[in-house]
């Protein structure tokens, strides 16, 4: 008998192809925008406050324009979802003109307001600029949809973490019902939150630059002064995204 011996090289380990499907972007984003503030009462202060005035300015609101730039840092998963943040510079410009009747006037003392003094109907008119600036942080989840060739639609929403940086020009004073410079102005919030959406355009050019059209809205949540102030606040803006980002590291197969 002949015995025979077969010897074969041992099979290479089987990978799986599936790599990463995360690639990474930086950009820069440019944001004018135009916009409002709308004046809201706080009701748990219409215990104090003068009414006569609040049931006039309630529901209105002053013309504002804003300007938001700063970098992104963008984690992609596949080619179509991620998740944007980054660092920006927001600054709010609203002009404010209020004409209304009041019935009473606050009566002020060295300790302060003492209550409203009833008065004969009067008409007030105040008006002034006022600018408030912020850092933001944002936190944005979006989608992209290719078209053809390298265009497609860009969507995204999410939140605007804010922190109140420096605020200049005039406002009206609810308590005192008088212009009063907003520079140092300790009732506007430390802290804001806010929210945006926005659909646009993008086309990706050979060399991984990716650039982005889209208009956007966004909008606190809350109101841009302190719980205890008389009124609130709310700030809207209706304005463009110019977005530029660079493809920095793609992922693996997909």
């Amino acid at each position: 008998m002949v015995a025979s011996l077969n010897l074969q090289r041992p099979e290479p380990l089987k990978i799986d192809d599936k790599e990463s499907k995360l690639s990474f972007e930086i950009g820069l984003n440019l944001s004018p925008a135009l916009g409002k503030d709308a004046i809201r009462s706080n009701k748990d202060r219409l215990n104090w406050i003068n009414s006569s005035y609040f049931n006039a300015i309630t529901g209105s609101s002053s013309i504002g324009n804003g300007f938001n730039s700063g970098l992104n840092l963008q984690i992609n998963y596949g080619s179509k979802w991620y998740l944007r943040t980054g660092m920006y510079s927001t600054k709010y410009t609203s002009s404010k003109n209020y004409n209304y009747t009041i019935n009473s006037f606050p009566n002020v003392t060295n300790s302060g307001i003492q209550g409203y003094m009833p008065i004969a109907p009067e008409t007030v008119s105040y008006s002034g600029v006022s600018t408030i600036k912020f850092v933001s942080v944002p936190v944005l989840i979006g989608n992209r949809i290719v078209l053809k060739n390298s265009f497609g639609f860009e969507s995204k929403l999410g939140l605007n973490i804010s922190k109140y940086t420096q605020s200049s020009g005039k406002t009206v004073d609810p308590t005192y019902l008088l212009l009063t410079n907003t520079d140092g102005n300790n009732s506007i919030k430390k802290w804001n939150t806010g929210a945006s959406v926005s659909v646009g355009l993008f086309y990706k050019t050979k060399n991984n630059l990716i650039f982005t059209v889209e208009p956007n809205f966004s909008t606190l949540t809350g109101s841009a002064y302190k719980k205890d102030y008389p009124v609130k606040t709310i700030f809207y803006n209706y304005g463009i995204n110019l977005n530029v980002n660079y493809l920095i590291k793609k992922g693996g197969k997909q």
